[in-house]
């Protein structure tokens, strides 16, 4: 059992299990009791803790780690430095690596390619512009949470380890399928080495097959270098175009010909998921050959045995990219076929003699790269088996220096001396100064080439300068254009670049932008935001919809009330008779209240008065009238009823006896005096009279 588990690390720790083993430390699962909540501790291994200059760099640059906040990097919590330990807290992640996906999936489809490869783009833009390279980007070093975001763990941890004599073979192996040329040779190298790891890992989760196998690392390197692998396209069906273009930019062997920066990478990503169409013609000038090992247009032999048959001299050209980023896109035509660079012929045939000169000069250039081959040879050697020194230089006469190391020194007191002290060397300040908190201000934080270096003499050597805290820079992105972007999607984008609480959302209709999608934003496409900056994304809610509020109808008669509604482009419902006081044939509800706004082409429910029914009065058995009566039929006669009528196009009248409906009629147009001829029961009776609903009552004798 490990002596660690059950323990109290820092007074806060509690150790609880081994998570994993790698060559330079160990992966504890942990409970912070301060906290309470569980964390991965990266312990450095007891044979690491005897080199004090290791110790140190290993915590100065865990601290520069700690300090990248990315929604897709692993966050560090804490870096501890005791007597007998060094290590670090981590976010423990619940997921699974992206090479457990893949061996379960065996390949991903080119929309799930791009949907992680951004993630992990977004994630080294960040570390790249705090001066941090990853050095070791490969599908076991990238975490996948549930819910789809990806995590690249062990950020700065592969600077380290790659520096040491010694290495675990079997982790040198599995690294060296995703390593870049200048990196495997032992070359200074930058930013752009993790991008070719990125192109390698795009192409396993494309293809599900790595781009170079081979029996020993050595030949997995040298395929890095010389070999071309085959498009992804050509291995899985379904791969666009501009996806070969893509990967295989970002694998080119040349660093001057690779993406200049992950925001670069994202963005032709962007463009292909936009648009699976796009071609961005890369593939034509990043042919491989001698790029990683020699200079541009030099030629090495035919054959790896002898060396001695040179081959015909590559041309390369470099793509032009002087033009605005949108704009070169836009203008590049769709080529008809793959373009393929062919050796160079000669035009012009030379004398016999100038012929045997370029040979005798051929050969012994070729001696010369023979030995640049071997140096690169034993450089991978020696990260594989370990225990051997990275030997670099040529065959060259001349003369070699040891690099000082200048990493805490005063960059004014070192240019002072640059006369003196370090005339061997040109020295100068790199451009853009970097705050770290391990360092004080204008200390040296940061060294190309690093210390200790056998280089030529009058080499360049850049160093990077701790800056201010104030002069820390945040983070920026540009938006891209979200116009006719699903809300959610850009959602998903701006969380992914750290802008998850920058942003506001505004409804508004649009007649040409469905519902749910993103009509603009404020700022527009094209700017240049960070995480202080306010964004307004408007969302459509669909065709605008016209609205009227409700007029009021209670109290006028059916027809009145319809013909209003209907004036408000509001459409009649139900029509309810139902027994009420209100006088006969007025509405007495409607079903929407007046005043409540509601969309044109509502239907409004109207609720008509019958009146209210007067209960029947027994007949008296004793009436002797009534004995008498019984089988009689009742005398009716008639009544002419006058009635005054409204100025109006139409009037509608009823008359009432009681609940009997003697008479309805409508008169239009409307006006004067009508007389309207009822017939009813002999005798005086009183009568209700309904004008438009208005109720009048008068006793009229029928006779």
């Amino acid at each position: 059992m490990d002596k660690y588990i059950g323990t109290l690390l820092g007074g806060r720790y509690e150790i609880l299990d081994i998570l994993g083993i790698g060559g330079m430390a160990i992966v504890y699962k942990a409970r912070c009791r301060v906290l309470n909540r569980y964390v991965a501790i990266k312990m450095l291994k007891e044979e690491f803790l005897q080199d004090e200059e290791f110790r140190r760099r290993f915590y100065n640059e865990s601290q520069a780690v700690a300090k990248l906040s990315h929604n897709n990097i692993v966050a560090v919590y804490d870096v501890a430095r005791t007597d007998t330990q060094d290590y670090i807290v981590m976010e423990l992640i619940d997921g699974i690596s992206l090479k457990e996906y893949l061996q379960k999936k065996g390949h991903l489809s080119w929309q799930e390619t791009v949907f992680f490869a951004q993630q992990i783009a977004k994630g080294l833009s960040h570390a790249h512009s705090r001066g941090i390279i990853h050095q070791d980007i490969k599908p076991h070093n990238i975490m996948l949470l549930r819910d789809g975001t990806v995590k690249v763990t062990d950020f700065g941890i592969a600077r380290l380890e790659s520096n040491q004599e010694t290495r675990v073979v079997q982790e040198a192996i599995g690294s060296v399928h995703y390593i870049a040329p200048e990196q495997a040779k032992g070359s200074s190298i930058d930013a752009r080495a993790d991008l070719y790891s990125l192109g390698v890992v795009m192409y396993e989760m494309l293809t599900g097959k790595l781009p170079f196998e081979g029996d020993s690392a050595v030949a997995i390197v040298m395929q890095h270098i010389n070999s071309i692998p085959e498009m992804p396209s050509k291995v899985m069906a379904g791969v666009p175009r501009g996806m070969d273009d893509i990967v295989m930019h970002a694998m080119c062997p040349n660093v001057t010909r690779r993406y200049a920066s992950a925001q670069e990478l994202y963005q032709d990503l962007e463009r292909i998921k936009q648009n699976p169409h796009t071609v961005f013609g890369y593939a034509a000038h990043d042919s491989r050959g001698d790029a990683a090992l020699f200079d541009e247009t030099r030629t090495i032999g035919a054959s790896n045995n002898s060396y001695q048959q040179p081959m015909q001299q590559q041309v390369y050209r470099q793509p032009q990219r002087q033009q605005p980023y949108q704009q070169q896109r836009q203008q590049q035509p769709r080529p008809q076929q793959r373009q393929e660079y062919a050796p160079k012929r000669q035009q012009n045939h030379q004398s016999s003699n100038s012929s045997n000169n370029n040979r005798r000069k051929k050969k012994n250039n070729s001696s010369m790269l023979v030995a640049g081959a071997i140096v690169a040879i034993i450089a991978v050697i020696a990260l594989v088996a370990g225990g051997m020194m990275l030997i670099n230089g040529g065959s060259d006469n001349k003369e070699l220096v040891t690099v000082p190391n200048f990493l805490g020194q005063d960059i004014d007191t070192i240019l002072s001396k640059q006369n003196t002290d370090y005339a061997d060397f040109k020295i100068v300040e790199a451009p853009k100064r970097e705050y770290n908190s391990s360092y004080k201000e204008g200390e040296v934080i940061r060294q190309d080439p690093t210390a200790n270096k056998q280089v030529e003499k009058g080499s360049t050597i850049t160093l990077t300068v701790c800056g201010s805290e104030d002069d820390e820079e945040e983070e920026s992105y540009k938006l891209i254009d979200f116009s006719n972007m699903e809300l959610e999607e850009v959602e998903r984008l701006l969380r992914q670049n750290g802008l998850e609480g920058s942003y506001k959302i505004v409804e508004e209709s649009s007649d040409t932008v469905e519902k749910g999608y993103v009509i603009r934003t404020s700022p527009s496409k094209g700017t240049e935001v960070t995480s202080d900056d306010e964004i307004t994304i408007y969302v459509s809610t669909g065709k605008k919809v016209e609205t009227v509020k409700v007029p009021k109808v209670t109290g006028m008669t059916l027809d009145s009330a319809k013909s209003l509604l209907t004036s408000y482009g509001l459409e009649i419902g139900q029509t309810i008779n139902e027994e009420n006081d209100s006088p006969v044939g007025q509405v007495f509800k409607q079903s929407v209240s007046e005043n409540t706004e509601v969309e044109k082409g509502t239907k409004i429910d109207l609720y008509v008065s019958t009146g209210k029914q007067e209960e029947q009065q027994p007949q008296n058995p004793d009436d002797g009238e009534s004995g008498n009566n019984n089988n009689t039929t009742p005398q009716t006669g008639t009544a002419k009823v006058s009635v005054a009528l409204p100025d109006s196009e139409s009037c509608k009248v009823v008359i009432y006896l009681g609940t009997q409906k003697l008479a309805e009629q409508t008169f239009s147009p409307a006006g004067g005096t009508q007389t309207i001829e009822v017939t009813g029961p002999i005798g005086e009776q009183m009568l209700d009279i309904y004008i438009d609903g208005n109720k009048t009552s008068n006793t009229y004798t029928f006779n």
